[in-house]
């Protein structure tokens, strides 16, 4: 039914129809609405059961997750470091965005927990006929991750792949 609106349609009802965390998510900054709004299209709602692995680390991904209700506790291997991810929160940005290949981090739900969930391909087919949008969420994934640069310069995405 979406794709049978007219874009402004779209538009308008998009803004009522999208949660508040997918819209005013960092990586959408600067993004303009009419974009985001053809986000309500290729968003998928999971829900993930405590205790249940939403990514592990290492693993081949696709997907970018916005949480919406619950908690998600984010483990780097190795690091002894954890972190918790409330709603408005998201994760696997760099997946998404093709800077990486892989999930660095296990991502664990500590309750049952909502997302919304953007598939890679999905989000390259929307936007692939104004690439300046994917080139404006990688420059705001760049701003909240700075490994995602070396040194200033920018890191060819295939170079980042799983070991």
């Amino acid at each position: 039914i979406w794709q049978d609106l007219s874009p402004e349609l779209q538009k308008r009802i998009g803004a009522y129809v999208i949660d508040e965390d997918v819209r005013f998510n960092p990586i959408f900054d600067d993004v303009p609405v009419s974009a985001v709004v053809k986000l309500q299209s290729i968003l998928h709602t999971f829900t993930i059961f405590e205790g249940d692995a939403i990514t592990k680390a290492g693993d081949v991904g696709s997907y970018m997750y916005i949480i919406r209700e619950g908690l998600v506790e984010s483990e780097m291997p190795g690091s002894g470091k954890v972190r918790t991810l409330h709603p408005g929160e998201s994760f696997g940005e760099e997946v998404l965005l093709g800077f990486r290949e892989c999930y660095e981090h296990t991502y664990t739900a500590r309750k049952e927990t909502v997302v919304e969930a953007i598939l890679q391909d999905e989000l390259f087919e929307l936007f692939s006929a104004v690439p300046n949008v994917l080139d404006r969420m990688r420059r705001n994934a760049r701003k909240m991750n700075s490994t995602l640069q070396a040194d200033g310069e920018e890191k060819d995405p295939a170079l980042v792949v799983c070991l």
